[in-house]
């Protein structure tokens, strides 16, 4: 069941007597129960109706007893016991049972990591069951966007989905990275007006920035956040598709000097021949933006630039260019060059002449009819 769904059956039912909320996702998770909380019980209440336990430090016994307390002075009384998934089958099983026993003003909040299927079956009996995962990294886009707007920011998703790759899908990560950009951006004063005057001042940042959303750039991303390795990646073999060798360089120098792998900066490589390679074969056989996006299963906004960068190179340099990536790994591994001059070499390749002439773009497409797309 959804919070969402949890809220409406609180409203509709009333609240039922145990709650596990578990999963991976600990930042919604953590906003989830303070929801419940606050529908549970006022905060007036709570002072001595609102017992929060750890599992990993209280016995089993403790929690119980917490659990079968009579509210004092108030209609109902809550307990929150985290970590629970740290307690074994049997203590577990315990807590559960005793829901069944609890005066029925009482309510309690379980929280957990990922738990066995066993236990979210029990759980389901005993009460109700929110699973909170991972986010995919869709998902994580369209929540920098909605978080950034809630914030005072204008996040476009070409800069969101850089801040996902500097951050990964870790939303309270997530979360503490964007109030640092909102403070940062928040705190810039507009034009004509003073750091410590007017309504770009730190106490009214928040509700300025909701009246008038500020724009977020990458350079502020990368000045804030910081460049990750993926990031750094990702510029990577963008430059080289748009077959700058200059800017392709420098971030391989970047990344050498981090001590990545070589042979991971030469997969990237390959993978973004390939994408561009299949976004060109789709373009040929005249399928537009919106239906390469759907066939690749990519954003459209990414799907555009990969044909942006597919229209620098012919399908010939396309093909060869897999080739040059297959010699440089082959180089790589078996040691007959140092790793960084084998990935030089591949660059200046690639970005200069990668080593075919270009051909009639009507040819390409007659030839490529009936071609098979590769899949990345």
């Amino acid at each position: 069941m959804s919070v969402d769904g949890v809220i409406r059956d609180i409203r509709q039912k009333g609240l039922r007597g145990l709650y596990l909320l578990c999963g991976e996702e600990t930042f919604l998770r953590d906003r989830a129960l303070s929801q419940l909380v606050d529908e549970a019980l006022a905060p007036e209440l709570r002072e001595f109706n609102l017992a929060v336990l750890d599992a990993e430090s209280c016995p089993v016994e403790e929690i119980i007893n917490a659990m079968m307390a009579s509210p004092v002075f108030a209609p109902r009384r809550v307990s929150i016991v985290k970590s629970f998934d740290s307690l074994k089958a049997a203590g577990q099983a315990q807590v559960l049972k005793a829901a069944s026993r609890m005066p029925k003003a009482n309510v309690v909040f379980l929280l957990a990591g990922p738990v066995s299927d066993s236990t979210m079956k029990a759980a389901s009996k005993a009460g109700r069951v929110v699973e909170f995962k991972p986010l995919y990294e869709g998902e994580a886009v369209k929540w920098v966007v909605r978080r950034g707007e809630q914030l005072g920011l204008r996040i476009g998703y070409p800069v969101a989905h850089h801040i996902v790759a500097s951050c990964g899908c870790d939303l309270r990560l997530l979360a503490t990275e964007l109030d640092k950009l909102a403070t940062y951006v928040g705190g810039q004063p507009r034009e004509g007006e003073s750091a410590g005057k007017g309504p770009g001042r730190e106490g009214d940042r928040h509700l300025t920035n909701a009246r008038h959303p500020t724009n977020v750039t990458i350079d502020q991303v990368d000045l804030i956040i910081g460049k990750s390795a993926e990031v750094t990646v990702f510029d990577l073999v963008e430059a080289i598709g748009m077959r700058d060798a200059r800017k392709a360089l420098e971030e391989l120098k970047f990344l050498m000097d981090r001590k990545e792998d070589p042979v991971k900066i030469t997969g990237s490589i390959a993978w973004q021949v390939r994408t561009v390679l299949q976004s060109k074969l789709l373009r040929l056989k005249n399928l537009p933006a919106q239906g390469i996006a759907n066939e690749m299963k990519k954003p459209l906004f990414v799907v555009r630039k990969y044909l942006a960068q597919a229209q620098n190179f012919s399908l010939e340099e396309l093909e060869n260019a897999i080739h040059l990536v297959l010699r440089c790994d082959l180089d790589i591994k078996a040691g007959q060059i140092p790793a960084r001059v084998a990935l030089e070499r591949l660059i200046i390749s690639l970005c200069h002449n990668a080593g075919t002439q270009r051909r009639d773009p009507a040819k390409q497409r007659r030839d490529l009819a009936q071609a098979p797309v590769p899949v990345s």
